[in-house]
């Protein structure tokens, strides 16, 4: 039986799909050309006898089938290269309707009109310069137009008439939408001499060529309109360009440089190319101003950037360069990057304001450091023999320091709870960019100290002239103001300045980050809200009772810790062959949970490692089959992570902040986790359904993030007071078992992450029944624990092994009472036992309780003791202060005292 995908396959005729895809042919049966480079002789080679009903492209070692070939050409994802060939061919399901039709949006509306008749757009691009293909190909992808509208109102001459216009049609990264065009009027006279009119959404949104170009491209040139950007692509095309994996994205304004939306960069190194613009009346030049915005925040976020060297331009922008050379001249100047060592601080005349001030004795020096992308170079004045100076270049570093920045560090508390920050950490951030590091930039984050100690410096790499270097450094601290920054060393959701916001990786300054986060250099997957109702559906599907729902909540309802300033770890059981395994790994690749193994929590550093700085859950897989000892310290630390620790290991008292909520899974996790009962849930894996699906998307889990900074923290503390009480109306324990009552806290947490899911997923509790589950797993383990939810159970089920096995040395007896039977022994024995005895050390190590006075309370509070004093015989010995516990009443708790003394050896109570 054929599964729908293999169905969709064989719909679809493989070179019919090439004409769709535009794929040109020159010979009707021979290869056709490569999409993504220039293809004199065509490489693609399509169905034929090695490949009926596929492809593959020999110029890029790439093949294939029907899906593949979209996934190649368009740049696309398997769920979306399947969408786009259902979409088609008419092939996607029937949709249910939710409303009436959506109303056209005025944008929308003028990017309809302005797509009719493009051909005068095409004619005055081509007038610039552009190239004609480039402009077919925008008209093709729909982002290039012609509006020709005028106002009956304004007369010509006056802002808002209009006229004869190219229009840019910006459409959203994903899923594509027109959300904005902007008009590149003709003869800028007729609309009051102004240039350019945008209509729609203009911040954050960006203009390109081809959107799915920005999946493949290594290298992106920034620039601020979109007639720079084709300028761009002209040269791209170029048959002699060398800038093959290059493309060109428009920001749409200067002022929107604090506002371009940069994670789409991440893994590709960027050019900035804004407008060469004259000084106004202040000395700003706002190209050269969104520059250095633009070069702050992408060097923030680890993504390598040059700025092009504009210093012999005399002309305003790349468009303008096209018109008065050609594009030769417009390739070259892109590869041309700033040779100073400082981006955006020339070290010669430069018109318009600085940067920064450089004082003269570093000015003086300055302009003799020169950097390339990944190197530095230092400058020796030289002689030559009829007297002329100049300048050759020696080696300095194999690295380029890209920034040095001053961090302002927020301690833990003012992190997870939002109050004043009393105790922040000052440190300074060197971001360099090395050979090595070929797809972003290496930071370190060091103290005062460190950044001036030369050692340090050349374990980032080779340096060869230590004293000239350091001079650099000392020029460097003029610029620290540059990036300086108030940061919180957190994965998750957190507070900065009192304010919630989503913190990843990248976004932290840990000092040794490898030692001190498990998420250190972790990205939340993204992706459409609209996935998060797909991905609840399939886990509620995949396991009976919602297990793998509550899982789900359990991992994604962590980040709430910021709210309610605790989360429960959780215990995931089920038998062998349940899928547990499985499960596990699918939750993984949903939400970037990390599993890790036994091997890597083999000591209590490790431990400490893994639990720090992240709301972003861990697994512990089979915590049961580790050592005892093992198990003990991380219990102990498990119970510090309920809620927040902070802790300083190391000769260098490097700090922790232990907070991590830890999913423990196994067989058998109840008996490791007995001390953890009041601070986890537990999730039992039953009536096995259906798979996963393979291709599931992960869960857009850093849009979940986002709405929920949106949230009031008063709003989900009401939600959780609800859930509270709507939990204890269910719970089978009465109100005053207050280990129960601690047990209906951290599910009721699990119940407001569920309500917020089913809000961010516009879904509806009805469909699935999440609720009765939850509680009927809340009163099961409430059950199943409540002979265990108190240390004394532990403490005597020790005690009474030991004297079943013969191996209690100290006196005891189990004598009749009046009419009631008892055991009688003295608790300050049972406890010396533990503590002395070397087989019973490593449990006694892990107990909360280590005073007998202590045990003793809580015998008395449990009800087990039937006289608080007894002065029994015990082999002939009177021995006092013992206490008498009432075997009947040890039974309700699972306890079954036994007595290796036969009965003719007792002796009375005096």
């Amino acid at each position: 039986m054929s599964t729908p995908i293999e169905a969709l396959k064989g719909q679809v005729d493989i070179h019919e799909l090439a004409a769709r895809l535009g794929l040109q042919r020159p010979d009707p049966k021979g290869n056709y050309r490569s999409p993504h480079h220039p293809d004199k002789s065509p490489s693609l080679q399509i169905g034929g006898r090695k490949y009926p009903a596929g492809w593959y492209d020999h110029s890029q070692g790439r093949g294939g089938d029907v899906i593949d070939l979209v996934e190649y050409v368009l740049g696309l994802e398997t769920s979306e290269a399947i969408q786009w060939l259902q979409a088609q061919y008419g092939l996607e399901p029937p949709r249910t309707p939710r409303g009436p039709k959506r109303q056209k949006s005025l944008v929308e509306h003028i990017a309809e009109q302005s797509r009719r008749n493009p051909a005068p757009a095409i004619d005055y691009l081509v007038s610039r310069d552009i190239d004609e293909g480039v402009v077919q190909r925008a008209v093709k992808l729909g982002v290039v137009g012609y509006n020709d509208y005028t106002s009956p109102t304004k007369p010509a001459g006056t802002f808002g008439h209009g006229g004869p216009a190219t229009a840019f049609i910006v459409r959203s990264q994903n899923p594509g939408h027109v959300v904005g065009v902007d008009l590149r009027y003709h003869d800028p006279k007729l609309n009051g001499d102004v240039k350019t009119q945008s209509h729609g959404e203009k911040v954050g949104y960006s203009w390109m060529l081809d959107r799915t170009a920005l999946k493949r491209s290594k290298i992106v040139v920034l620039v601020e309109s979109p007639i720079n950007a084709l300028t761009v692509e002209t040269a791209v095309a170029h048959p002699s360009s060398s800038l093959k994996e290059w493309t060109a994205l428009a920001i749409r304004g200067a002022s929107a440089a604090e506002k371009t939306d940069l994670s789409v960069f991440h893994d590709k190194h960027v050019v900035l190319c804004m407008d060469r613009d004259e000084p106004d009346q202040f000395g700003r030049c706002a190209g050269n101003e969104a520059a250095w915005i633009l070069h702050e925040r992408l060097t923030t976020q680890l993504i390598p950037c040059h700025l092009v060297d504009q210093d012999e331009w005399i002309v305003n922008d790349l468009n303008d360069l096209l018109q008065a050379q050609d594009v030769g001249a417009v390739s070259r100047a892109l590869q041309r990057f700033s040779p100073w060592a400082i981006p955006g601080v020339p070290g010669k005349f430069q018109k318009g304001r600085m940067r920064i001030f450089l004082p003269s004795a570093d000015y003086s020096v300055y302009y003799k450091y020169r950097v390339r992308e990944d190197f530095t170079h230092y400058a020796e004045v030289k002689e030559d023999d009829e007297g002329r100076e100049g300048i050759q270049l020696r080696d300095l570093a194999d690295f380029r320091i890209a920034a040095i920045s001053e961090v302002r560090i927020a301690s833990a508390l003012a992190t997870l709870t939002g109050k004043p920050d009393h105790q922040p950490t000052q440190q300074w951030a060197v971001t360099i960019q090395a050979g090595y590091y070929k797809s972003g930039l290496m930071r370190e984050v060091v103290t005062y100290k460190k950044l001036h100690a030369i050692e340090w410096w050349k374990q980032l790499g080779a340096i060869w002239k230590p004293n000239e270097f350091l001079r650099l450094i000392t020029i460097w601290s003029r610029a620290t103001d540059l990036g300086r920054r108030d940061a919180v060393n957190f994965v998750g959701l957190c507070y900065r300045q009192g304010k919630l916001t989503v913190n990843e990786g990248p976004d932290c300054y840990f000092t040794v980050p490898e030692k001190q986060c498990t998420y250190h250099n972790f990205r939340f997957p993204s992706g459409d809200r609209r996935q998060a109702a797909t991905v609840i559906r399939a886990y509620v599907q995949t396991f009976g009772q919602n297990a793998a729902a509550q899982l789900l909540t359990w991992t994604l309802g962590a980040h709430l810790k910021a709210f309610l300033s605790f989360w429960p770890h959780l215990a995931l059981q089920g038998d062998k062959g349940t899928g547990k395994t499985t499960l596990l790994e699918r939750l993984s690749s949903t939400t970037g949970i990390q599993i890790l193994s036994g091997q890597s929590m083999q000591t209590e550093f490790r431990i400490i490692t893994a639990l720090g700085y992240t709301s972003q859950p861990i697994c512990w897989d089979e915590i049961s089959s580790r050592s005892q000892d093992l198990i003990d310290k991380a219990i102990a630390l498990l119970q510090e992570s309920y809620k927040f620790l902070v802790t300083k290991r190391g000769s260098d008292l490097t700090e922790h902040l232990l907070c991590a909520p830890v999913l423990l899974s196994g067989e058998d996790v109840t008996r490791p986790a007995r001390s953890l009962i009041g601070k986890l849930v537990r999730v039992r894996l039953r009536e096995k359904g259906s798979m996963l699906p393979w291709d599931l998307p992960p869960f857009p889990t850093r849009q979940w993030l986002d709405y929920l900074t949106g949230c009031e923290p008063r709003q989900v503390m009401t939600l959780h007071a609800q859930a509270v009480a709507f939990c204890q109306k269910g719970c089978r324990a009465p109100s005053q078992d207050a280990g129960a009552q601690r047990m209906v806290t951290n599910y009721a947490a699990l119940a407001v992450a569920w309500t917020l899911l089913l809000d961010f997923a516009e879904l509806h509790e009805a469909e699935f029944g999440f609720m009765p589950h939850l509680l009927t797993e809340m009163n099961s383990h409430i059950a199943e624990t409540s002979t265990e939810r108190e240390p004394w159970v532990w403490i005597l089920e020790i005690a009474l092994n030991e004297i079943a096995a013969g191996a209690y040395p100290y006196p005891y007896r189990i004598d009749e009472l009046g009419s009631e039977e008892v055991l009688l022994l003295r608790t300050s024995h049972v406890m010396h036992h533990l503590a002395t005895k070397p087989g019973l050390r490593s449990l006694y190590d892990g107990l909360p309780v280590k005073s007998d006075r202590v045990f003793k309370r809580q015998l008395m509070n449990a009800g087990v003791v039937a006289s608080e004093r007894a002065d029994p015989i015990v082999k002939g010995q009177r021995v006092s202060h013992m206490i008498a516990l009432s075997l009947s009443r040890l039974a309700e708790y699972g306890l079954f005292p036994e007595d290796p003394v036969p009965r003719s050896d007792r002796h009375g109570f005096s």
